[in-house]
């Protein structure tokens, strides 16, 4: 689901640089708005899937920290900081994907008048350079050998196959940009 939504978000922020490139932009701008607003629908329904069964509704475990009473530790411990960090940056562009979704509509376009909604727009580039480190964090470090994984006694997973499509799309965004 999040790699769904990085793509949509992909897709979204490189409309717009090509249709500067490559002249004929009827046919993707119409789109670009639309890639938006599924982007933020897609990363809102994969932040609650994260929060209802990955941190089980506790703001505790959403931050890293794992009840281990079964192994005679009577306190949350963080095992796990980057898992943390991760989230935090996540809720942050979440935050923002909403807003920029709540205001993808010609009433705010009106509203706040052409040149400032697309001042406001052009946070989108924010939204992905939080989205970055995030989706970075759980394709490259979270899911090697940690002190998370012994603990869980959970094996350590294949590499994920969308890593490297990560890098190259993270690539083509900063390129085009």
């Amino acid at each position: 689901m999040g790699d769904t939504a990085l793509i949509l978000l992909a897709v979204a922020l490189v409309i717009g640089p090509l249709t500067v490139l490559w002249q004929r932009k009827a046919p993707f701008v119409r789109w670009q708005r639309a890639f938006g607003v599924w982007f933020a629908l897609m990363a809102t329904i994969y932040g609650y899937l994260v929060w209802d069964g990955w941190a089980r509704w506790s703001v505790r475990r959403l931050l890293g920290f794992e009840d281990l009473s079964k192994m005679s530790v009577e306190q949350m411990i963080l095992t796990d900081p980057g898992f943390g960090l991760a989230n935090l940056i996540g809720i942050v562009a979440l935050f923002w994907a909403l807003i920029l979704a709540a205001i993808s509509s010609d009433r705010p376009v009106h509203a706040l008048g052409q040149r400032q909604w697309k001042h406001v727009q052009r946070y989108a580039y924010v939204v992905f350079y939080l989205v970055s480190p995030h989706a970075g964090y759980f394709l490259f470090l979270h899911y090697e050998l940690s002190l998370h994984s012994l603990v869980s006694q959970t094996e350590v997973p294949d590499l994920n196959w969308f890593r490297f499509w990560f890098l190259a799309i993270a690539a083509l965004i900063f390129t085009l940009q």
